[in-house]
């Protein structure tokens, strides 16, 4: 029995799905849905492999106003969604441009972000988006032309890290067409499609098509091209992931990495291990990750920068082989205004939170490094942000010394000292510095009878 073009379009994203386990047709997922010809296909061949069940599939519809009609855009895939019995949420972007981007990246950005928090509001597994295998053909072109690495010019995954499928990836978008034209699938047209201004729409419009004159196989000869170098981007992946671990990387910051782990290796894996390490540390704005950036960070791990400051706010500083890994707060220091600790509860101070426990000497042991125990006669305590003139006496020191001269031997980067709070007694004497990313020297000492507690956590 010959298949119509939708039944062929719907065993294709079934087998592609099921083969590359992206979806089981019965977890909650959210569907990107434009109005365009794709995702409108999209939104039909997914809601039948899910048999049409309420409360699977979740459509979301983000509206970039680059046009004056784009509202229209948003009415039209609402009522779409109300007729076939599918969730829909939308919403607007606010104009909003971030210094240095295009306005393409800028919606790129806000799009995701919008389907990332309807995925999470829905507890789905992932978003699912009508990427084809001519879009694949189109970004790896541009990402050629435009610069990008090996990974990037690996093309866009089946599956990403940032929880996005793309069941049509191995789908033409001639198959979609016909797919269309046979159901009567109602679609909308994005006029902005065919502005050549766009250097993406000028890569469809006036370069590929002349690839069918070279050969028709085009598609799926590049399609088995990205398949082995996103084989060898997954080998680089696992090494670069065992390179960080040596050095110590705990996958947030604040954090301090191994210098001297980082300066032997070579500068391919270091080149991935910048990747890699950005991405984690704020992967919502990796588009303002630049070459220069990682050409800089890849310096700094080979001992040849001391100092970097990449968007987002982080810095990196070199201290005596010790690679500092923070992030200033934009918002400023910490208060002004010291805060009390309760004798039971929990305070916010700035990003950390601090939390005060009455313990007697029935309570079980503590394991090593989780706590600082104070002298209840020595309160109330307080917290506060560092005053000229503050001295402090590490555990198991005889004299104090400056503060000063306390973040010196501990090598604190100056940028971060006025946003590390200090813990003090009565007599205003400083009990314990707060750093969030290590265990100070009195977190080991014993814990006396009849103590309080002290922990702490960044927010």
């Amino acid at each position: 029995m010959i298949e119509t073009p939708a039944q062929e379009l719907i065993t294709k994203t079934r087998q592609t799905c099921e083969i590359h386990g992206l979806w089981d047709f019965v977890s909650p997922l959210v569907v990107a849905v434009s109005g365009g010809m794709d995702s409108m296909a999209l939104l039909h061949v997914l809601n039948q492999l899910a048999e049409h069940q309420t409360g699977i599939i979740t459509a979301a519809h983000f509206d970039h106003g680059g046009r004056n009609n784009s509202a229209d855009d948003a009415v039209f895939v609402a009522e779409i969604c109300r007729t076939m019995n599918i969730p829909c949420m939308t919403a607007r972007g606010d104009g909003t441009q971030a210094k240095g981007i295009s306005p393409e990246a800028q919606w790129r950005r806000d799009r995701y972000r919008f389907l990332e928090s309807v995925r999470r509001k829905q507890n789905a597994d992932a978003v699912a988006t009508a990427h084809t295998a001519d879009d694949q053909v189109e970004t790896v072109l541009f990402r050629l032309l435009t610069g990008t690495g090996p990974r990037g010019l690996a093309g866009m995954r089946l599956r990403n890290r940032n929880h996005v499928i793309r069941p049509f990836l191995y789908s033409t978008r001639e198959h979609i067409e016909s797919v269309i034209e046979c159901q009567n699938i109602p679609y909308r047209l994005d006029s902005t499609n065919a502005n050549l201004d766009y250097p993406r729409n000028y890569i469809r419009h006036q370069i590929i098509p002349h690839f069918d004159a070279v050969s028709s196989g085009y598609r799926e000869r590049i399609q088995s091209l990205l398949e082995l170098l996103r084989g060898e981007d997954d080998f680089m992946a696992e090494e670069t992931a065992r390179l960080l671990a040596r050095a110590e990387w705990t996958g947030s910051v604040p954090a301090r990495l191994n210098g001297s782990v980082l300066a032997d290796s070579h500068p391919t894996l270091l080149r991935c291990a910048a990747l890699s390490l950005y991405e984690a540390l704020d992967p919502m704005d990796r588009v303002r990750m630049t070459r220069d950036h990682v050409t800089r960070l890849v310096e700094v791990f080979q001992g040849r920068r001391k100092n970097l400051s990449l968007p987002g706010n982080f810095l990196i500083r070199e201290l005596r082989g010790i690679l500092h890994i923070f992030q200033i707060d934009p918002s400023g220091n910490l208060p002004e205004t010291p805060m009390t600790l309760p004798e039971c509860g929990s305070v916010n101070f700035g990003r950390v939170r601090l939390t005060l426990k009455e313990i007697t000497d029935e309570d079980g042991p503590e394991t090593p490094g989780s706590a600082v125990f104070l002298n209840p006669e020595d309160g109330p305590f307080r917290v506060r942000r560092r005053i000229p003139g503050d001295r402090y006496r590490p555990s198991g020191k005889s004299h104090s010394m400056s503060l000063k001269d306390y973040f010196n031997s501990h090598s604190v980067p100056s940028e971060i000292r006025d946003q590390v709070p200090v813990v003090v007694n009565r007599r205003d004497e400083i009990e314990v510095v707060i750093f969030p990313d290590r265990v100070v020297e009195s977190l080991n000492t014993p814990k006396p009878r009849h103590s309080l507690k002290l922990t702490w956590l960044v927010i």
